[in-house]
This record gives structure tokens, sequence and C-alpha cells, in this order.
């Protein structure tokens, strides 16, 4: 059998194993078949059995916008998708302030891939569901417009007052 003969399991390499058998050769992931009712496959006299093991290196994504910027670290074995950062304790779909209609997921350079998600929709949170985040991925949410202008409004009353204190000549 395969997967006793003698190759090690490790989460943070993912080993694939290669099995050439008379012209065909079969391409098998480690992971799949230490899974509790794999298949068992057995090798034949003859068979070439190669084993390949690639080291996936550990990321960060980034969260901005309407939230308080945060790196959100992902690991090699355990990829997080995107309706987990989203819905993380201090993710965006846990904040007030976070437009959950403007979730954008950046991805890549020249050129960047931009991903729109409407996280208002049940639906469309299944797929984030199911989007691995990558390393140096930005997820932008946007803010909602009233914080916006509640923000504007308290930078600008202390301004008008300092202004109305100015032109009556009663500053402290």
């Amino acid at each position: 059998m395969i997967a006793t003969a003698g190759i090690d399991f490790d989460e943070s390499v993912l080993t694939i194993v290669r099995v050439k058998r008379d012209e065909t050769t079969y391409t098998i992931w480690l992971s799949d078949l230490l899974v509790k009712n794999s298949k068992e496959l057995y090798l034949k006299n003859q068979d070439h059995v190669f084993v390949q093991s690639f080291s996936y290196q550990p990321g960060k994504v980034f969260l901005l916008g309407g939230v308080k910027p945060q790196i959100i670290p992902i690991l090699p074995e355990n990829r997080q998708t995107l309706a987990e950062a989203l819905s993380a304790e201090d993710g965006p779909l846990a904040i007030a302030s976070a437009q959950r209609s403007a979730v954008y997921l950046l991805r890549g350079r020249n050129p960047v891939q931009a991903y729109h998600l409407d996280a208002q929709n049940p639906v469309r949170v299944l797929v984030a569901n199911e989007v691995e985040l990558r390393p140096n991925d930005i997820v932008f949410v946007s803010e909602q417009l009233i914080s916006t202008f509640n923000r504007t409004l308290s930078n600008i009353v202390p301004l008008r007052i300092l202004l109305r204190d100015i032109k009556n000549s009663d500053i402290p």
C-alpha cells in the first residue's frame, strides 16, 4: 500500500505521489491517501513511485478600509477563506461602520485582479466561504457613508465654534 511505503506526512508540506505503471502516470496527493475511508491503492511489480514535496510559505492578508486595519496571518496547512476573514471578531461583519455591500478582494500584481462581494446577501457570503485567501491579498471594505458624514461633522463643528469665537473676539 502506498501510504505505508515509507512516506512521512507533514501538514506544512504539500506532498504529491506519482506512480508510473506501464505507460500511465497516476498523480495522487498524499493528504488524499491518508483521509479516513479513502480508497486503498496497492503497488504492483514494476511500478515506479516518485514523491515530490512542496513547502508552503506562511503568508499575510491585509484587511483595510472601513474597519480597523489588520494583518491576518494565513497558515500554510489551513488556508483561511474570505468568509472567515469577514466574520472574524473584529472583522467587517462585526463592525457597524463597514459597508457590507462593498467588500473588495484585491489579488496579484501587474495586473491586479479585483473581486467585488456584496456581503449583505447570504448567498454571496456562501461563495466567500469557497474563496481561499492567498498571501498578500488585500481585503478592502468601504466605510458606511453615514460614518464618513459623522466624521466630517465632528471636524466641522469645533472649527465653526472657533470661527464664531474669533468673530466675537472671544478667544480663550
